[in-house]
């Protein structure tokens, strides 16, 4: 059988950062994504080709990285399988949209990993005990703890169900 080729896209950014700490300048380096970001530069004038500036607040690489997803995400056809990974404790073995049950997902179908439940809920990890905690309140931390974590380093689908997603 023919196999075809996997293409593979690795995209690159430099980010304008400041220490959470004491608002020093970092420059590109995103502290291992703590850090809070400008995103300069990713919009441009299409006229002139001058780069805008970044006028909101700057935010953590975990949630600007979402709006970078968005803007490469609008580049793919409909018919695109998008894999959206945090990039640094990722390897493949195979394609992985070769099996069955991934390869096989459609256009408006998309998949969510869990962490492993029960070594990791909602209420035993740090940082999504005080997301839920912060964005919401104690009683939800209450409803929801026990659940496992979706997470968001590594989700794939479609790309419209990505897009919506996003």
């Amino acid at each position: 059988s023919k196999s075809s080729p996997v293409n593979v896209v690795f995209y690159s950014v430099v980010w304008d950062c400041t220490s959470k700490k004491n608002g020093e300048d970092l420059g590109s380096s995103t502290n291992g994504g703590v850090s809070d970001c400008l995103l300069n530069g990713l919009y441009k004038n299409t006229v002139t080709g001058k780069n805008y500036n970044d006028l909101r607040k700057a935010r953590p690489v975990a949630t600007a990285r979402y709006e970078l997803y968005y803007v490469w995400c609008k580049k793919y056809s409909p018919n695109s399988k998008i894999m959206l990974i945090d990039f640094r404790d990722t390897y493949f073995e195979l394609n992985p949209f070769s099996s069955n049950e991934v390869g096989g997902l459609l256009q408006n179908e998309m998949m969510l990993f869990a962490e492993h439940n029960p070594s990791v809920t909602i209420r035993t990890s740090g940082f999504n005990k005080k997301w839920v905690h912060d964005c919401y309140s104690s009683a939800h931390l209450d409803s929801y703890g026990d659940n496992s974590v979706l997470c968001s380093g590594s989700t794939m689908g479609g790309q419209p169900a990505i897009y919506k997603y996003l």
